[in-house]
């Protein structure tokens, strides 16, 4: 409620006070907010506070936040807190995907469509994983739709699909789709 400013008014230092507090007392859930919060402001982005907050990652993934997995997928696919290992990450977006994490089926699909580095290119299926997000409204799964529409990744080439999809990454919040929207 702190973080988001529901029912209260916005308050991110105690929300992670209070995530802390969780964390403390055993709770995976409450580690795996602290270290998210930390991440969305770039509290935790290099060093040792990224490797510190992959370790929360990695214990509130191990204790089945699937969210968690999602966030430590990002790690292990950038390199940041964690080695990079994009096969590692590919596990773990998929792990989180399956319990319905659509910002991991984006990242997935992402992977997929790009392949390399140990990652089998599937781009079928990340156009379905796009949809997937893209439906649930996650921005990115409509920008990375309209991409694959534009550049005929898996879907065959439709210059009008993708400026749909571009159109609804944008009025989602995703800057990039606002970008590809405008550049038509």
């Amino acid at each position: 409620m702190h973080e988001s400013g529901i029912g209260t008014p916005r308050d991110r230092a105690r929300a992670s006070t209070y995530y802390e507090m969780a964390c403390t007392a055993g709770d995976a859930r409450g580690c795996a907010n602290r270290a998210g919060l930390a991440d969305s402001t770039g509290a935790a982005v290099t060093g040792a506070a990224a490797r510190r907050s992959a370790d929360v990652m990695e214990k509130s993934c191990a204790s089945n936040v699937e969210t968690a997995c999602a966030m430590l997928g990002t790690y292990f696919e950038s390199g940041r807190g964690r080695p990079q290992d994009r096969r590692r990450a590919t596990e773990l977006y998929g792990r989180a995907c399956r319990a319905d994490v659509m910002e991991a089926c984006v990242s997935l699909g992402a992977l997929l469509s790009n392949g390399g580095a140990g990652v089998t290119r599937d781009r079928a299926r990340a156009v379905r994983l796009f949809v997937q997000g893209c439906d649930a409204k996650v921005a990115m799964g409509c920008t990375n739709l309209g991409v694959a529409y534009r550049r005929g990744i898996g879907v065959p080439v439709d210059t009008s699909r993708a400026r749909d999809f571009f159109a609804k990454g944008c009025q989602l919040g995703d800057d990039e789709g606002c970008r590809r929207n405008k550049a038509r």
